[in-house]
């Protein structure tokens, strides 16, 4: 007995954490300096890890257990036979991580935010839209220039068979109308300048002031899908680290729950345990590899929205030798912060400026009514060179023989006034305009609310999540403890497996429940960030120097044909 017992504490001591499978991950993350007060640093150590789509699972025949069995029953299931079907799987996990790595690159935060700022197909919809409104803002104040219009009239060369009817012929005979006929050959041009100035326009100055707000809005808007793409991408990527991190955990478990189920079967086949305690691990593994799938299909999720932010799917997120990870230091109060929000935030500036449109809008149709008063001066010359036209009807026919040079200047200065009354409709427009006002003012009022309150849960999520860190890290360091004093227990005989599976699920719980406080810090962080309108210091780029680099920039429109 004594020697069975020994050589289970070697097979356990042997196997111990590394087993027969290779962990998918490297040391544990760590997070330093968890206070609210101070900043938060999230530091991780490089590993092979990279998102996988979810592997084709073995469907094993179920087997079922019924109340009333057998001793044939009893007999096949009292049989068991060594168990591989674990390492198969998570082979063939690691083996589709391994071939997804090669074709990856590696990208920093900073890296992807550049690229970001270079794909992202909503920076470009935005920026043009900033462009569009630009040019309809300058269209707008072209109309304090004066109109001018050329024209040359009909111009060109004339020649043809005319004739002259004569009232009094020489020969009575003839009778009236007799016909004389000639050829005329001359050039003619009537060219005419005109211009005109709307000295005064009742619609032109809420036209312009229009374009002007809209310019405003549209660059508003610009900058916070610029913040948002940050924010997003700070998002994705700490995401990422911490579902590295919870990767992490879970292959350990799986590598220490295989070279322990393996041992238990060792010690069974020596006839020294039960069957059911070989099943009871086994089943505990098993669980514990569906709960690691379950985290790479959630990385795989992850790293596909993080690919869409930045625009490409050839990169993976690292981080740089020596660069880590944090959460900036929140300095502002939450009163600060609220006031920040409501002043600084784009979403709500917008809307405000949606109701300025509107109302600058029912202004420019009651305009309508009012009269525009206009200057408009021309200069003309009609010119005709050649033998011209002779009249159609002369008492004694005198035909052009000779080429005769005509100008006829003419000039003209002159003022006028329009007014129009179209019954009313453009009156009952600007009340529609009117109500449009209201519902933007209250529609701001409702996002000064939905962001008061963001701002007010995040704060204090912030706050509650730095003590929970501290708690969750004692749980981790204690649970450590727990696992390494009852892994001793059970490889000297003191105990069975039930307390060292316990304090193994403990362990894996407390870095699960730790990483999960991490994710709700980020959370909250970045959505202080966008709401109070702010720029994370993680980034090396400003907002200014992106808004330049998105604004100077060409890229090639994409087109959609029909295959």
């Amino acid at each position: 007995m004594y020697h069975q017992l020994r050589k289970l504490v070697l097979l356990i001591s042997f196997l111990g954490l590394n087993g027969n499978i290779c962990v998918l991950a490297g040391t544990s993350p760590s997070l330093k300096n968890p206070s609210n007060r101070q900043e938060i640093n999230f530091e991780y150590d490089n590993n092979s890890v990279i998102p996988s789509a979810m592997p084709i699972m073995p469907i094993n025949e179920e087997a079922r257990l019924q109340n009333n069995l057998t001793v044939e029953d009893l007999m096949k299931i009292a049989s068991i036979d060594y168990e591989n079907d674990w390492n198969i799987l998570v082979e063939e996990i690691t083996n589709y991580q391994k071939g997804l790595l090669k074709t990856k690159k590696s990208i920093n935060l900073d890296q992807a935010l550049e690229l970001a700022i270079r794909n992202n197909p909503t920076l470009s919809a935005n920026k043009y839209q900033v462009l569009g409104s630009i040019w309809r803002e300058r269209a707008e104040m072209r109309r304090w220039l004066p109109s001018i219009k050329l024209d040359t009239g009909n111009t060109g060369f004339y020649k043809d068979e005319l004739y002259v009817n004569s009232r009094y012929p020489k020969n009575p005979s003839d009778g009236n109308g007799s016909v004389t006929s000639y050829f005329s050959d001359y050039y003619q041009s009537n060219p005419t300048a005109t211009i005109s100035w709307d000295l005064y326009d009742p619609e032109r100055g809420p036209s312009i002031q229009i374009e002007k707000r809209n310019v405003e809005r549209d660059k508003l808007l610009l900058n916070y899908s610029i913040r948002s793409l940050v924010v997003d991408i700070y998002n994705s990527y700490t995401d990422i680290e911490i579902l590295l991190e919870e990767i992490n955990a879970y292959s350990e478990l799986v590598a220490l729950e295989i070279a322990i189920a393996d041992a238990i079967y060792e010690v069974y086949a020596e006839q020294l345990t039960s069957i059911a305690e070989v099943a009871k691990w086994r089943a505990q593994t098993y669980s514990s590899i569906t709960q690691l799938i379950k985290y790479y299909q959630l990385l795989d999720e992850a790293y596909s929205e993080f690919s869409s932010v930045i625009g490409s799917e050839e990169y993976f997120p690292v981080l740089a030798k020596g660069k880590k990870l944090y959460l900036g230091k929140w300095k502002l109060s939450l009163e600060e912060s609220i006031k920040k929000a409501k002043r600084e935030n784009e979403r709500i500036k917008s809307e405000y400026i949606n109701a300025q449109v509107s109302a600058i809008t029912a202004q420019k149709f009651i305009n309508s009514y009012l009269p525009t008063f206009t200057l408009n001066a021309s200069a003309g010359n009609q010119i005709i060179n050649g033998i011209y036209e002779a009249s159609l009807f002369q008492a004694e026919p005198i035909l052009p023989t000779s080429s005769q040079n005509t100008t006829n200047p003419q000039y003209q200065i002159y003022a006028g006034m329009t007014l129009t009354f179209d019954g009313g409709v453009n009156l009952a427009r600007a009340s529609a305009e009117k109500m449009d006002q209201k519902r933007s003012l209250f529609k701001t009022k409702e996002l000064s609310n939905e962001v008061t309150q963001l701002v007010r849960n995040s704060y204090n999520g912030l706050s509650n999540e730095s003590i929970n860190y501290i708690s969750s890290e004692k749980s981790v360091e204690n649970s450590k403890i727990s696992l390494v004093v009852y892994k001793q227990r059970y490889m000297a005989g003191l105990t069975d497996t039930t307390p060292f599976l316990q304090a193994v699920n403990l362990y894996t719980t407390a870095i699960i429940t730790r990483s999960e406080v991490k994710k709700n810090l980020v959370i909250h962080y970045v959505n202080l960030l966008k709401s109070t309108a702010t720029w994370p210091k993680q980034f090396e780029t400003s907002l200014d120097s992106a808004l330049e680099s998105i604004m100077k920039r060409r890229e090639e429109v994409p087109s959609f044909k029909k295959l």
